[in-house]
């Protein structure tokens, strides 16, 4: 690797690192109880890098591309809480229509009829 890659990585490093909020992520587990992963810093990286594409699929750096990828990671690490999908069987479950909210944290988003012709609750699209 050639010298100035690997201090443009460093220097990258620890700018990252030294971030108050990305730096505080950095290599630590974050999620909830039903899944999780480590935010490490070529994670961080390669999401700025890939927000570089353009309509073509070509990396073209701009300004606005860059910040728009800088907001949504900020965004992304400063939520309070992690929404959850989950797919279930619930035989015998007839709906007139869907959503329906049971309650504050649990929503049936829609229904589709399985192969066996036993309703699932799926994932909103």
């Amino acid at each position: 690797m050639p010298i100035a890659l690997l201090l443009g990585y460093l220097r990258a490093l620890s700018l990252l690192t030294a971030d108050p909020l990305v730096g505080s992520h950095l290599d630590t587990l974050v999620g909830h109880r039903y899944s999780g992963r480590r935010i490490e810093f070529q994670d961080v990286v390669f999401s700025l890098i890939y927000a570089m594409q353009n309509v073509t699929g070509e990396l073209e750096y701009t300004d606005d591309r860059f910040d728009q990828a800088w907001v949504n990671l900020v965004e992304s690490l400063e939520v309070q809480r992690i929404p959850l999908k989950m797919v279930a069987v619930i035989p015998r479950l007839e709906l007139l229509s869907a959503p329906v909210q049971l309650d504050h944290q649990l929503t049936l988003a829609s229904v589709i009829r399985a192969p066996c012709g036993v309703p699932e609750v799926g994932p909103r699209r």
